[in-house]
């Protein structure tokens, strides 16, 4: 909020600067340093304890008497200015001038629950005796015969009998925290949320009737979703977001007392970022094996 000096939404009746488009234009005027040094900070926060638990919370069974959903807000900023002033160097004052801001949100959880259906612990192993019956049976494959195949007995699959690529998934799978066979997972969905963003202006009077004007913003607004299942089984993602960033350069020529030649030049770039969460578990357990790897080279260049 420290960036801007004013805000506005022009509707209709556009100038030529604007052109002709729908819908709006969004007006901010940025915040320029002034002769003298003055700066502001601020900082908001939220709580769980201090929240309301709601009819959802309550009416679970499972949660215990004055159980909060755990919810922590935090917006912390400022911004400071003034003249450019460099002792015995340069003195700014009437001429240059600086403006710079800093905000932060971040909420280190924002929770939500979900159910879903997970193997059991006798799943895991092998046995589907819980889930089986009625007719329905496990089939073994490499006792094909024609069209023909025998069952697994007693409805197990042998573990030796697992592949590589299933002993590796099952230890992420969570063990149910409900009875049953399905729906027995309630889990407490995470989006931890990090935004940052900065903006710096430059001010310079070239002469009394021509100033120049520099200005940069940039935001880093990252979040990672852990939705339905933990680690990277999780259907959420790393680090997605935004990394906007916008440049203007402006001058002002006073030509007459009632003519003024503004211009601008501008750059702007929004940049979507994410990583998906099992690529993020493959890629942490590429870079420790990768650490392992250097680490053995190094024993054996060491002679040991």
């Amino acid at each position: 909020m420290e960036m801007f000096t004013e805000v506005k939404l022009v509707s209709s009746t556009y100038a030529a600067e604007n052109g002709r488009f729908g819908g709006g234009v969004e007006v901010y005027n940025t915040r320029s340093g002034t002769n003298k040094f003055h700066g502001t900070g601020a900082y908001n926060f939220r709580r769980h304890w201090l929240n309301a638990a709601g009819y959802a919370v309550n009416s679970n069974t499972n949660n215990p008497p004055g159980f909060r959903p755990e919810s922590r807000f935090n917006t912390a900023g400022g911004g400071a200015g003034g003249p450019v002033w460099i002792p015995k160097v340069y003195d700014g004052r009437n001429k240059t001038f600086f403006y710079a801001t800093w905000f932060r949100d971040f909420r280190p959880n924002a929770p939500s629950s979900t159910t879903s259906s997970v193997a059991t612990a006798l799943m895991k192993a092998g046995d589907f005796t819980e889930v089986l019956g009625n007719g329905q049976v496990i089939y073994d494959p490499l006792t094909t015969a024609g069209n023909v195949r025998d069952p697994f007995p007693n409805q197990q699959i042998p573990t030796s009998r697992f592949s590589s690529v299933s002993r590796n998934i099952l230890p992420f799978i969570p063990d149910p925290n409900i009875g049953g066979t399905s729906n027995n997972l309630q889990f407490l969905n995470q989006s931890p949320l990090n935004n940052i963003i900065w903006s710096m202006k430059f001010d310079h009077y070239v002469t009394d009737n021509f100033r120049v004007s520099y200005f940069h913003t940039q935001e880093n607004n990252t979040t990672d979703s852990i939705t339905a299942l933990p680690g990277p089984l999780s259907h959420g993602l790393y680090d997605s977001g935004a990394k906007p960033r916008h440049i203007r350069v402006n001058g002002d020529w006073t030509i007459s007392p009632t003519m003024l030649l503004h211009a601008t030049v501008g750059y702007s770039i929004r940049r979507q970022v994410w990583t998906n969460t099992l690529a993020a578990g493959l890629r942490l357990a590429d870079r420790f094996a990768g650490e392992h790897r250097r680490h053995a080279a190094r024993f054996v260049r060491g002679g040991r």
